[in-house]
């Protein structure tokens, strides 16, 4: 049995469907970066962060650090910043990352 011939139409059928593949490819490899890739840290490199305590729990932790504000949305921005955070169980000396203020607001000082 023979194999069919390779024709220059043939040859250039295939690369053109390979080229159009790779393009394609490539330019949703590109756009995925583009879109994906978050255009500002998701931490600041100059986070505040608290290292838990005896007795610490998330609500003890948005009372101290954020007095003005109501605990239950300080909890749910915690546990926002800190993905991996158990709250039932946290760890002495554990980190948990400080959500930001808003621009414009003043800092609280810790006790």
């Amino acid at each position: 049995m023979s194999r069919p011939a390779v024709t220059p139409p043939r040859l250039a059928a295939g690369l053109a469907s390979f080229l159009a593949f790779a393009t394609l490819f490539f330019a949703l490899a590109w756009l995925a970066t583009q879109v994906l890739a978050p255009s500002e840290p998701l931490v600041a490199p100059a986070a505040r962060v608290h290292v838990v305590e005896r007795y610490d729990t998330l609500w003890k932790i948005a009372r101290r650090y954020y007095p003005d504000r109501d605990p239950r949305e300080v909890v749910w921005a915690l546990r926002q910043a800190n993905p991996g955070v158990d709250p039932g169980s946290l760890r002495l000396e554990q980190e948990v990352i400080l959500p930001g203020r808003r621009p414009g607001e003043e800092e609280v000082s810790t006790r």
